[in-house]
Parts: C-alpha cells; sequence; structure tokens
C-alpha cells in the first residue's frame, strides 16, 4: 500500500493483487519459519540481505526501471540458489513468492514502455536472461501449487490472479457503472466466502473497492458498498470494511494532534482553532506525494498570512536490514529524519513535520483508518474535517471558501 493516485495505485495493485507479493511478502519473510539445519539459517539471512530494497526507488521511468533490474540480477541468483540447496525448507516459497510477484508486474509493465525505455534496461538485463528467469519463475509456481506444504495463503495468492487481472481491466477507465461490476462482485463474493479468513483477500477486495470507484467519486455509493463488505462473513472484510468506514466518516469530526515536529517545534492542533489547516499525510518515497507538494506550497504561500496553516505527518521509512544491530538502527533512523528534513527545506516546506520512522505503523495511520498516502485532511476554524482528498485545485479552492476570501 503505498498511494491512491490511481494510475500508481493501479500499477501497484498490478505487482500486488495480481503479480501475487511485492514489499509485503519481503517483510513478511523476514519472520524467520522452522529450518531444517543450520546452514539453512544461514544461508536464509545471506538471500534476506541481498534481497533487501531500498527504499525509494528513483522517479523517472528509465531510471526506476534499471533500479529494479539491477536489483533484479541480484536477488534472483540469490533466491535460487537458497531454494535448490534447500528444496525442503518452507521458507523457499517466502523467496518465491516476491521474486515472481515483482518480476512479472515490472516485466509486464516494461513491455508497455516506449522502444527507447526498453532498449536502454536491454543493456541492464537482456530480452533473453528475462525470458529465463520468467520461465525458471513460472515453474516455481507450478512447483509451489504442485506442493504438499505451501501454505493456503500462498495458493491463494496465485489462484485469486484470473480474478484480479479482470478487476485491473475494468478499471480502465474508471466507471463504477459498467456492467461487468456485478458479475465481478458475485465472483470476488463466491472467493471470499471461500478464503474469508486468509489475510489476501484484504489486497483483492481493496483493489475492486479502489478500481470501482477511483480515489474519491461516488463517495456515497462507496461508503453502501463497504458498510456491505462489514457484514461479511469474512473476519478480514469485516476489519478492512471497519477501517474504511471509520476514514469515510472522518468528515465532519474533529481530531486530536499533539506532538513534537522532527525540528523541536511543539504542535497542538487545538490550538489553531480560528484557522483553516491542512494535515499531510506523505512520505519522501510517495511519488504522488511529492507531485502534489509544489500545490500545497503555493496555496500556503498565498494563504498563510491569512490564516491558512500546514501540517506534515510523514510516514518515513528508515530501511532497516535484517540483522542490523540496535546502534545501525538507529543511524538509518537518523539518516531517514534528516533526509525527510532536507527534503522539506528544499522543497520549500516550513512547516512542522511529525515523523517516527514507523512507516505504517505510524500511530495516526490507525488512529484515522488511512490506507493510501497522500491523505490531505482540510480542518476548519471549528477544528472539524471538511474533506480527506484536499487536492489538486480542490485545496485552494476549499482553502479561499474557507477562509472567506
Amino acid at each position: 500500500m503505498f498511494s491512491r493516485s490511481l494510475p500508481r495505485r493501479l500499477r501497484f495493485l498490478l505487482g500486488l493483487a495480481i503479480a501475487g507479493a511485492g514489499l509485503s511478502a519481503v517483510v513478511r519473510a523476514a519472520d524467520p519459519a522452522p529450518a531444517s539445519s543450520g546452514s539453512a539459517d544461514q544461508d536464509w539471512q545471506a538471500y534476506l540481505a541481498v534481497s533487501h530494497l531500498e527504499v525509494p526507488p528513483p522517479e523517472s521511468g528509465v531510471e526506476r526501471y534499471r533500479w529494479f533490474f539491477v536489483w533484479a540480477r541480484a536477488v534472483l541468483p540469490a533466491g535460487r540458489d537458497f531454494m535448490e540447496r534447500h528444496p525442503d525448507d518452507g521458507r523457499r516459497w517466502d523467496a518465491l513468492i516476491p521474486l515472481e510477484g515483482m518480476f512479472a508486474s515490472w516485466a509486464r509493465a516494461l513491455g508497455k514502455e516506449p522502444p527507447g525505455v526498453v532498449a536502454e534496461i536491454d543493456k541492464v538485463m537482456s530480452p533473453a536472461e528475462r525470458t529465463r528467469w520468467e520461465k525458471w519463475l513460472a515453474d516455481g509456481v507450478a512447483a509451489l501449487l504442485a506442493s504438499q506444504d505451501a501454505t493456503p495463503e500462498q495458493r491463494f495468492i496465485f489462484e485469486s490472479r484470473p480474478l484480479a487481472s479482470r478487476i485491473m481491466a475494468a478499471a480502465q477507465p474508471i466507471d463504477p457503472d459498467k456492467p461487468e461490476w456485478r458479475e465481478l462482485r458475485a465472483d470476488l463474493d463466491r472467493m471470499v466466502g471461500q478464503h474469508g479468513d486468509l489475510h489476501p483477500v484484504v489486497g483483492l477486495i481493496d483493489a475492486y473497492m479502489q478500481c470501482r470507484y477511483g480515489d474519491d467519486p461516488e463517495r456515497g455509493r462507496m461508503k453502501a458498498e463497504w458498510e456491505e463488505w462489514s457484514r461479511s462473513s469474512s473476519p478480514q472484510a469485516r476489519e478492512m470494511a471497519r477501517k474504511s468506514l471509520d476514514f469515510l466518516n472522518l468528515q465532519g469530526q474533529a481530531i486530536d494532534l499533539r506532538f513534537t515536529a522532527a525540528d523541536g517545534r511543539e504542535v497542538d492542533l487545538a490550538k489553531l482553532r480560528g484557522k483553516v489547516v491542512l494535515v499531510d499525510f506523505w512520505a519522501t518515497w510517495c511519488g504522488p506525494c511529492k507531485e502534489e507538494i509544489p500545490n500545497v506550497v503555493r496555496v500556503y504561500d498565498e494563504f498563510h498570512d491569512q490564516g491558512f496553516e500546514v501540517i506534515g505527518i510523514t510516514l518515513e521509512n528508515p530501511g532497516y536490514r535484517p540483522g542490523d544491530s540496535a546502534e545501525q538502527k538507529t543511524a538509518r533512523l537518523a539518516a531517514a529524519k534528516a533526509r525527510m528534513l532536507a527534503f522539506a527545506a528544499a522543497n520549500r516546506m516550513p512547516w512542522p513535520q511529525f515523523f517516527d520512522g514507523l512507516w505504517w505503523e505510524n500511530p495516526y495511520v490507525g488512529r484515522y483508518g488511512i490506507q493510501g498516502i497522500p491523505a490531505m485532511f482540510l480542518i476548519d476554524a471549528q477544528g472539524r474535517i471538511v474533506s480527506t482528498n484536499a487536492r489538486g485545485e480542490k485545496l485552494a479552492a476549499e482553502v479561499k471558501r474557507l477562509l472567506g476570501s
């Protein structure tokens, strides 16, 4: 889960819901499973060290692809070596799933790029090499599905792909009234009914809801459908619906924010009553968040003297590596904080920033049901949320209206 900005959101969902894994599996795999031998433990730690993904990747198309395929050239052999050396170790599937999921999604996306981009990436990993890895990964998926030790969650990732692909296709362009949504919802209900206890159903439901409704349109209908999911037989669906409804129901409510900002300033939202405040949930690794920053800066510059304030809530990821010592974690946390502050300074963001380095465990994320960023809460002079998606041209218009300018 990285962003609700739809083109990027769809690409992210493509990597998770269709390809089946991505970063979540890498994180999950970092929790050691029972191993077959001490040697397997050492090999597993070696694989995790190689597979660690630095955050963020570059923003531009060619450099972003180059970043991924350079990483893939290192991590694919490491995963293959672990799987071949330890064919009875349950962690082999924890290696296969993120490798196959990410490689498949990036390879598919590359195939849609202009010839010039593809030619540049051919220099990093040739078409023949990509084909060999695609075949090896496909053989691995077949082995997983035929195995006796793959978990139901691991099987679900691949068995749900056809439905996820249909959901993605229906979202281009987004139109909640397309007739195919009725059939897709029926098929999704059947799948959730069969596998409702499995955590990966959450990703499939999220893909369906985001692809059908997008970021903000038809909020009343989106809310009604989440209310349907809240009555699902699936505990996973019910919990996801609860969080989504909590978020959708924030409008009109007052929220409490009190913290010491990364630069030492004391922040208390209650003391800003009488002003219009934007609370921006963002991160330096989030492309759509950074794309929105110049707009926020423009609105801040125009309306700050009239009573407009901004508060940043950062979801920074220090990029901890498996096996990091306490000292190394402290250093990575400090570096992430410094990067965020440097970014804010370079981009003329004078407002205070909340920072704890907890990424998606940030306490405000859980408190307000945030499932994607950027999330931008616009708060009126009475301290009530008037919008949870105050972006683009909407931001300036709403700020001007609330200030009575």
